[in-house]
């Protein structure tokens, strides 16, 4: 683990940040809980990677402009909650505790009330990031119940992104949702690998360390078995066929569906993992439809990302069927990705009021 205090923290926090000058609108609410003497919960920024939690913090930190009274300590893949708890505790004068990657700690889910007890109702401010959310969200089931505020960051409106990025809107809906400055879904390479780092393994890894100590319910066998990262990716192989469905049937072109693999998810299995992506904020359901629910990513470019490749699995199969020439296969496949960013452009509408009002 690192740990940085006084101005050893400040040459750290101003050497992050440089360059970053704009601030996300959920860092206000950042602020009026660490300036808020009553409040005795733990904080937790809870997001997927890249949008923006370990920039908060920093920025945070800088904003208090208390760099004695604070300790930032990074945890490390291994360490435990003891071993936070000892180098806090030889830090007895810092009031603001900011922890990032707490959840690489390994028994976090577990122990992780001891943060609320012993800082947090002591008056102590609990600032907490991770990349493998999940864990927080489970521990707020059991250990920290009732002792903790979620700061949801998944969420990046067009507006929100544009003052940030300068982003357009058609590099929102087709690449949009995160701050990183690597465009993960600017290539279906990068973007599979924030896929499966992002939401596959963030859910995988905090269902094996809750299921240490207590059953996962209908997935435990399949976090025994190493079966559940495949489970997974089939659930959102669903929820990308189920969009484009949608997208393919609003701009009149049904013809698709023929080539589209069916996307029922009818198991208890498939709907635990689907209620774990909605707690996770990778994905919500669309208000007012009638019918089966329907679910939109919250992020634009994971959509765009997962649908493009469902697209690319229409047209493997139209090919087995029917010879296309390559200028026909073009014509084929613009049609789909443009139905594809009309209908993210329409759902962004319909989809972010209850996003923001986590």
């Amino acid at each position: 683990m690192q740990f940085y205090q006084g101005a050893a923290l400040k040459t750290f926090a101003e050497g992050a940040l440089a360059g970053i000058s704009r601030e996300r609108i959920l860092t206000r609410q950042l602020y009026r809980y660490l300036e808020s003497p009553d409040d005795r919960r733990v904080c937790c920024l809870y997001g997927l990677q890249g949008t923006g939690k370990t920039v908060m913090m920093l920025q945070a930190i800088e904003h208090m402009n208390a760099f004695d009274r604070c300790l930032l300590v990074r945890c490390e893949s291994g360490c435990s909650v003891m071993q936070i708890r000892k180098e806090i505790d030889a830090c007895p004068e810092s009031q603001f505790l900011f922890l990032a990657e707490a959840t690489r700690a390994q028994n976090l889910i577990g122990a992780a009330s001891v943060l609320a007890d012993r800082y947090a109702a002591a008056g102590k401010k609990v600032v907490l990031t991770g990349t493998e959310s999940l864990g927080f969200f489970l521990a707020g089931l059991d250990e920290l119940y009732g002792s903790v505020q979620f700061l949801h960051t998944t969420y990046l409106s067009f507006q929100e992104q544009h003052m940030l990025l300068g982003t357009t809107l058609a590099d929102y809906l087709r690449y949009g949702g995160t701050l990183s400055p690597k465009h993960v879904f600017h290539e279906a390479k990068t973007a599979g690998a924030y896929v499966d780092s992002a939401v596959v393994y963030n859910l995988v890894h905090s269902l094996e360390k809750w299921n240490q100590g207590r059953s996962s319910g209908v997935l435990a066998e399949m976090v025994r078995n190493g079966e559940l990262p495949a489970a997974v990716r089939q659930v959102l192989r669903y929820l990308a066929r189920q969009f484009l469905a949608r997208a393919c049937s609003a701009q009149g072109m049904d013809w698709a569906e023929q080539y589209s693999l069916p996307y029922a998810m009818d198991s208890d299995a498939a709907q635990r993992i689907l209620y774990y992506l909605r707690e996770m904020d990778v994905c919500g359901v669309l208000p007012a439809c009638a019918g089966e629910p329907q679910y939109a990513f919250t992020q634009p470019g994971m959509q765009y990302q997962l649908a493009c490749r469902e697209v690319q699995a229409i047209l493997t199969r139209m090919m087995r069927e029917q010879a296309y020439s390559p200028a026909a296969q073009h014509q084929i496949r613009q049609a789909l990705e443009q139905a594809v960013c009309s209908r993210i452009q329409k759902e962004r509408l319909e989809f972010a009021a209850p996003a923001e009002e986590k």
